[in-house]
């Protein structure tokens, strides 16, 4: 019997094509595939790893002025900021994040925080 748990649970037909028949069972691709989509057994695709740096530009690169050192002794002296892109529906947003680092990040919304004073 073909042991699929070897491959850890990620099996193409052909793969599956191929130790089939070391073990000399006759069967075709096309059978294994219908099979396969009988029981819902689908394998996984390897994700294309895709760069998304460009670190080799021509453009000049500003100094590091943080250096790793988070300690902030005053107010509105360091602000952080972050963008992410989000896919929604056909087309792509991004958001865009801006803090002063000096605050405590306590995960509400502005709103939440004006409904607190007094």
């Amino acid at each position: 019997m073909l042991n699929l748990k070897k491959v850890e649970g990620h099996i193409g037909a052909l793969d599956l094509l191929k130790s089939l028949n070391k073990k000399e069972f006759q069967i075709s691709k096309s059978s294994i595939v219908r099979i396969l989509k009988t029981i819902k057994i689908q394998a996984r695709r390897k994700k294309k790893h895709v760069i998304t740096t460009d670190s080799k530009h021509k453009y000049p690169v500003p100094e590091n002025l943080l250096d790793r050192n988070f300690e902030v002794d005053q107010i509105n002296k360091v602000w952080v900021s972050d963008i992410t892109y989000i896919r929604v529906s056909q087309i792509w947003m991004y958001f865009k994040d801006c803090n002063e680092f000096s605050r405590p990040d306590d995960g509400r919304m502005e709103s939440e925080r004006q409904h607190d004073s007094p």
